[in-house]
């Protein structure tokens, strides 16, 4: 595990050196996720266009999506763990039907 929380500067960079050891680690059978939420700060989604867009931001990002704002580099990730503790817990099933289903309508 490595938490990169404040560590990454997505206008340097910061992370894309992270690939290699990404495609190591899931060359080697490893899962490798993106945990998002935790039980420090307040944190909701306002609606259900806002579910569609951080779905839509989180596929491009870290998954097979494509993005020129992403902070790894290249490596895709196998998936999100979502650990909702904090904030509003309102549309957050919205987020996993479009991330999960891949089923995106303009709001």
């Amino acid at each position: 595990m490595i938490n990169l929380a404040g560590h990454c500067d997505p206008y340097s960079n910061g992370c894309t050196g992270l690939s290699n050891g990404i495609r190591s680690c899931r060359g080697q059978a490893m899962k490798v996720l993106l945990s998002i939420g935790g039980g420090a700060g307040s944190y909701q989604l306002t609606s259900v266009c806002d579910a569609e867009q951080v779905s839509i931001y989180l596929r491009n990002n870290f998954l097979g999506g494509r993005s020129s704002s992403r902070r790894r580099g290249d490596a895709v990730l196998d998936g999100i763990d979502f650990e909702i503790e904090g904030g509003a817990n309102r549309h957050y099933d919205y987020l996993i039907l479009y991330y999960s289903i891949r089923f995106f309508q303009p709001c």
